[in-house]
């Protein structure tokens, strides 16, 4: 039997004020190494110090319109492979194009990378969702678990974010980089910071750290009609029947029913919801599709960048893994 070991709360708080020293590092144009609590709370490496491996040169960034316009399309397509872990499982006929990307996520936010201060295999360490849930509380299947007040008592940590690849196909899969949350409702303003962990492999996921949701463009009419047909046909399938694409199939029935330049308000698709069985036995993928096709439904997105990476947080959870 393996004993798990976690911060106290006073650990907690100090390590907060660790993370509030470094960023004011940051900003100076200093590093730190994050310190490790002595306590038996907070067990250490072996050589009571985290080597961090140094980062490369960061060159400035080139702007993409700079380029010989004959390289332009080989480039970015480098730069949106060079964002995707090459182990992560993702289905490609999920994967939109390059040029949707380079709108959605800006040829800035393509190439960010927030520094990550651990070895490789402590930043990119695969942990199961139900050691972090067993651990830290929570529902292991939210993609943003609550946690009860005894527990939020204890260890303070409110801001956890789970994203699968499933249909989240550009999500990070690098500690640090930057991606996309695909909404099918729109993208509302999504306040705070983020504890963001991806699921990169079955059953595996990797704390990728802090990110900002910050409503994005949404895939408009021509957008979608660039896709690939296989990415528009699985898309299609799956507001069909996922849960996630109700409001979609909703909406596409109402407009099915009272034309489409009718108004639905909120109240028209709760009254419409308890017959959602019907409506999506009435649907086709044609009805899906060519509402997509005429802009009357949009895939929205939040882009995510990475602001902060709390090391001492996934430091003290690879150490204390068990399989």
């Amino acid at each position: 039997m393996v004993e798990v070991v976690l911060p106290r709360w006073e650990d907690v708080r100090r390590r907060k004020k660790i993370q509030a020293e470094r960023a004011r590092d940051t900003l100076a144009g200093r590093s730190r190494l994050p310190e490790l609590s002595d306590s038996a709370s907070a067990p250490r490496h072996d050589s009571g110090l985290i080597e961090i491996e140094p980062e490369e040169d960061v060159k400035p960034l080139v702007a993409l319109e700079d380029y010989d316009p004959d390289e332009v399309v080989e480039i970015l397509h480098n730069a949106v492979q060079k964002l995707r872990h090459p182990d992560a499982k993702v289905k490609k006929e999920l994967l939109f194009n390059d040029e949707f990307l380079l709108d959605a996520l800006t040829w800035e936010g393509i190439n960010h990378k927030y520094p990550i201060p651990l070895p490789k295999e402590i930043a990119e360490c695969r942990l199961r969702r139900e050691y972090i849930s067993h651990l830290y509380g929570g529902n292991p299947l939210a993609t943003t678990p609550e946690h009860g007040k005894d527990m939020l008592a204890w260890h303070g940590l409110n801001d956890w974010l789970f994203l699968t690849l499933d249909f989240n196909p550009h999500a990070p899969t690098k500690p640090g980089h930057s991606g996309l949350f695909f909404t099918s409702y729109g993208a509302p303003s999504w306040p705070g910071i983020q504890r963001t962990f991806v699921r990169v492999v079955s059953g595996r996921w990797v704390y990728m750290g802090q990110y900002t949701m910050e409503p994005g463009v949404s895939l408009s009419a021509e957008a979608w009609k660039q896709q690939k047909t296989s990415v528009r046909k699985t898309w299609v399938k799956s507001i069909l029947s996922k849960r996630w694409g109700e409001d979609n199939c909703i909406a596409i029935w109402i407009r099915k029913r009272r034309g489409s330049d009718c108004t639905i308000t909120a109240e028209d698709k709760e009254e419409a919801r308890p017959m959602l069985k019907h409506i999506r036995a009435n649907l086709t993928e044609e009805d899906i599709s060519g509402a997509f096709d005429r802009g009357e439904e949009e895939i929205g997105t939040y882009r995510m960048r990475c602001v902060g990476y709390d090391a001492e947080f996934i430091d003290t959870l690879v150490r204390n893994k068990h399989f």
